[in-house]
């Protein structure tokens, strides 16, 4: 992985405080500076099964799927670190079409893809926007409506204002 990462993961909502936990504990996942998986989360949010496609075409009981992602990390496997544990957990708690991951490096080869991330629609696309982009989408503008009742004659304001 490339120096600071970004790491974006699913698994079912039932493993989230699993994950959680992971670093809370002496020995599992435990680092000198008291890290925990917690703690590096930085956004999260559970989606219910209706509002996913996976589960019209799985196997298994729906259940609420917790996403969440985790930005500017460095992202190395050592032996008892929480990066270990966190990928362990998911390897050995949640079924492999249950998860899904996607860490993204600095490098453009710096990606990788664990678990099932593309069944419930996460995508990865690498883009920049630039502004002022012949083909970037145009701000939508609304004229300001002309006060009837100025002294000018309109139709020689709006000249103007072409």
């Amino acid at each position: 992985m490339g120096y600071r990462s970004s790491v974006y993961f699913v698994l079912p909502e039932s493993q989230w405080e699993g994950l959680m936990a992971i670093g809370k504990s002496p020995g599992v996942g435990r680092t000198a500076v008291g890290e925990t998986v917690e703690d590096w989360v930085d956004y999260d949010w559970v989606v219910e099964p209706d509002n996913l496609d996976y589960w019209q075409y799985s196997s298994s009981p729906p259940t609420p799927m917790h996403f969440g992602e985790i930005h500017g990390i460095k992202w190395y496997r050592e032996p008892g670190g929480v990066v270990t544990a966190f990928e362990n957990y998911l390897t050995k708690n949640v079924p492999h079409e249950l998860w899904g991951m996607i860490i993204v490096g600095e490098e453009p080869q710096d990606t990788e893809f664990l678990g099932m991330p593309y069944e419930f629609d996460m995508l990865f696309e690498r883009n920049v926007d630039m502004p002022g982009r012949p083909d970037a989408p145009k701000k939508e503008v609304e004229p300001k409506p002309i006060d009837p009742n100025l002294p000018i004659p309109i139709n020689w304001l709006r000249s103007l204002l072409k």
